[in-house]
């Protein structure tokens, strides 16, 4: 459809009011600099809400990090391009070690920013960037809680392209069993390496549609996700027993009298299809 072309999905939808409440609430506040919440907010809508959840516990631990930093900088060497320069490096590196590499924009951000805080009335901009920060974060959680990220459509639309991709597969590696010349090795393995590459997206697809339902419950579940999550595993596992039939078809030797035994195994597998 044509906005899976364009990009104009709810999470794009979602983002372009997460930038427009940031920035109007911070104008209704009167802060200066608002772009920091928007900013902010922008990096709270994640494509599902325990991505969100993950995000602001996240930028939370980092935010208090990069704030001491900048605090330092700002008080103690009045905005220094080298002391932030360096306030950089050891954020990057703590967020490294903390594995929060997802925080490192934000913070350098926050860091840069705060960094820059001229000493007159330092504490209330102190605050007041510190705010944004919090109301962006809240602000894309919000959103993405009131709106909850929708992916099954979408996880069902690639279960079937990857089945009837699969399917086909199968027919062209069993019809080898009737060709006087057996299909190219290189072109077969590239169609298993395409299949197994859209097994992992839609794995990711499916990730995303568990991570956006609360106290979603795998081992217990039986709903959509239960089948979907099954259709994809017999699909991976019937991929890998594919390659080991075509193997064999390929290998096994041309001898006299073994059409009848070919046309046999040939429509045994296309029943089991």
């Amino acid at each position: 459809m044509q906005h899976h072309t364009w990009g104009l999905g709810m999470r794009t939808l979602k983002t372009a009011l997460a930038i427009w409440l940031a920035l109007w609430i911070c104008d209704v506040l009167q802060f200066e600099n608002s772009a920091l919440a928007a900013i902010t907010a922008i990096a709270a809508v994640q494509p599902s809400l325990k991505g969100s959840m993950t995000t602001i516990k996240n930028q939370l631990i980092a935010t208090t990090f990069g704030c001491v930093l900048a605090v330092v900088v700002a008080y103690y060497f009045h905005g220094s391009y080298t002391a932030i320069a360096i306030s950089a490096i050891l954020a990057i590196v703590l967020c490294v070690q903390l594995h929060l590499r997802d925080s490192i924009v934000l913070l350098l951000v926050t860091i840069i920013l705060i960094g820059q805080t001229p000493l007159e009335n330092f504490q209330l901009a102190i605050v007041q960037r510190i705010s944004m920060i919090l109301i962006g974060l809240f602000i894309g959680f919000g959103l993405n809680f009131l709106i909850r990220p929708q992916h099954n459509h979408r996880l069902q639309e690639q279960i079937d392209q990857l089945r009837q991709e699969f399917e086909q597969l199968y027919r062209d590696c069993v019809e080898d069993l009737r060709r006087p010349q057996h299909m190219e090795k290189e072109a077969v393995q590239q169609r298993v390496m395409a299949l197994r590459d859209k097994i992992q997206e839609v794995r990711h697809t499916y990730q995303l549609s568990v991570d956006s339902r609360l106290s979603y419950d795998e081992k217990t579940e039986r709903d959509d996700l239960y089948l979907a999550r099954r259709t994809i595993n017999a699909l991976a596992s019937n991929l890998e027993r594919l390659v080991e039939i075509h193997r064999s078809i390929v290998l096994a030797p041309q001898l006299d009298g073994s059409e009848v035994i070919r046309q046999m195994v040939y429509q045994y597998l296309m029943e089991i299809l």
